[in-house]
């Protein structure tokens, strides 16, 4: 799995604390102590933009106390600082953070791989602000996101650094180290005709997924009533289901040999909350894709076909951080599915949808760059 790699030495101390109140671990002055980050090449289209933004927080515990046995006892030391990068460095444009002299900092972090951190709140949505907790059920980064209020946005949550004294070289910088990964889940679609046909030609017209929950939960570590463990990238989707255009954008199915990605849009909504389908029976909420597409023959002559599918047939669930690649395969009078699952992971599968049966996956599956 690829994640996106941020590397900030921070840290912090108390807002209100003067240069007097915080003393720097590795020495007896107060040294400014600036984020770091690996930056996106072309070599690593994958590692963090230094566009982007991200909210930080920290959690203080004295000499002799660790994360794992004394969470609760932890006091708030970073509170959702965004962090940027200014000057060649990743820092907090308002506030400048130190490292404690004594005791440990465990952090936490989330971006939405983008340049802010603004969400969009609705009177009839579902989003609320991301936060971060500490609380004796549930703990790190916590979000109710609305998918059809905020399109695409496409949450990273970082991998806890916990009980961190100094900075440490990690891939090659010296920071704390914060990976990144994506938390919600990826929808792709490509194409290929079955076979060549002389004279004819096939249209992509719309996708449309159906009764597909939108709005979701997640907390990074939860502990559900009744349990004494905790569950790591809880994400519980939503009640409320709808109908998504993924895309109504005409592409043209040109390949008999790989399939094509279908081309993504300002229209195109390619990020999902992650949701089970397997275990869903009521009918109405039972989750459906339905594709049309044109055929016309080489008279001229066109007839437009649609064809719908249940998405547990092919995927019993989307979840976090995946790509799920759906390979459509088109003849002259029918659609096959042959669905693909990606990281984001990759995972193949493929399904007639005339009949519903699995089919083999052979040689490529699709071409072009995945992001």
């Amino acid at each position: 799995m690829k994640k996106l790699i941020v590397l900030f030495s921070a840290v912090a101390a108390l807002a209100a604390c003067s240069k007097n109140e915080v003393v720097p671990a590795v020495s007896g002055e107060n040294v400014e102590i600036p984020y770091k980050v690996a930056p996106r090449t072309k070599a690593d289209p994958q590692a963090f933009d230094t566009k982007n933004v991200f909210a930080s927080w920290a959690y203080y515990l004295p000499s002799g106390k660790n994360w794992d046995a004394n969470r609760t006892e932890a006091k708030e030391y970073i509170s959702n600082s965004e962090i940027s990068f200014n000057d060649g460095v990743w820092k907090d444009k308002k506030i400048s953070y130190y490292w404690p002299n004594g005791g440990s900092l465990t952090f936490f972090a989330y971006s939405l791989n983008r340049n802010n951190l603004e969400l969009k709140h609705e009177e009839t949505g579902h989003t609320y602000p991301i936060e971060c907790h500490n609380a004796d059920n549930a703990y790190g980064i916590n979000a109710t996101i609305d998918l059809k209020e905020n399109k695409n946005l496409d949450l990273l949550v970082a991998e806890i650094a916990k009980d961190r004294t100094q900075n440490e070289k990690h891939y090659s910088l010296n920071g704390v180290p914060t990976l990144f990964k994506h938390k919600f889940s990826r929808i792709q679609f490509a194409v290929k005709k079955k076979e060549e046909y002389t004279g004819a030609t096939i249209t992509l017209n719309s996708i449309i997924f159906n009764n597909v929950a939108y709005t979701g939960h997640y907390c990074q570590f939860n502990k559900e009533k009744g349990s004494d463990t905790f569950t790591q990238d809880y994400c519980k989707e939503g009640d409320v289901r709808a109908s998504i255009v993924y895309t109504t954008t005409d592409f043209a199915v040109t390949s008999a040999t790989n399939y094509a990605p279908v081309t993504e849009t300002d229209e195109t909504n390619y990020i999902y909350m992650p949701q089970d389908f397997k275990n869903v029976t009521e009918e109405g909420k039972i989750a459906t894709i339905e594709v049309k597409y044109t055929v016309t023959d080489k008279e001229g002559i066109s007839k437009t076909y649609t064809k719908t599918l249940k998405v547990k047939d092919i995927f019993d669930s989307w979840k976090i951080g995946k790509r799920y690649t759906f390979n459509l395969m088109f003849s002259l009078n029918e659609i096959n599915y042959a669905p693909a699952v990606g990281d984001w992971e990759n995972e193949i599968k493929n399904i007639d949808i005339e009949t519903g049966n699995s089919i083999p996956v052979e040689g490529n599956t699709t071409t072009g760059k995945q992001s």
